[in-house]
């Protein structure tokens, strides 16, 4: 059996998502979502496998427009005939840096080792359907 050699990169990445060297992650980079014609809020971050048994998804977030509703990001992922969700916290100042929010996390009844995840970067609107961005996919 051929051995690789994890660079100090890759080994670095499992050290900072808080992981035992078993988790995958994906990263998904800047996406924008729209609302009116305009952009309302960017994020970016992580979504990973978390021991096995859930997921957590680490984010960057910004909220480009006041009194628009709250931005925040959200994974999905699916295998083993089981499915998750998890969200980020939202963020709704109007600013115009990246800020970046609480890993947020949830459990599976079944391991998440090879499943399919989606990113997405979403505008909470109380009263309607949540526009989001194009969706980035990844696997644990």
């Amino acid at each position: 059996m051929k051995k690789r050699h994890l660079g100090t990169g890759a080994a670095s990445l499992l050290i900072v998502l808080g992981c035992a060297g078993a988790a995958q992650a994906f990263s998904y980079g800047t996406l924008s979502v729209s609302y009116d014609g305009h952009t309302a809020g960017q994020g970016y971050g992580s979504f990973y496998g978390s021991g096995w048994n859930g997921a957590k998804l680490a984010s960057t977030l910004r909220d480009t427009r006041t009194g628009d509703g709250q931005i925040y990001a959200e994974g999905n992922a699916s295998g083993n005939n089981d499915y998750v969700k998890v969200q980020s916290s939202r963020r709704a100042d109007g600013g115009s840096t990246f800020a970046t929010m609480a890993t947020k996390s949830t459990t599976a009844a079944s391991g998440t080792a090879g499943w399919v995840g989606y990113a997405k970067v979403c505008l909470d609107r109380s009263w309607a359907k949540d526009p989001c961005s194009g969706q980035t996919k990844g696997v644990f």
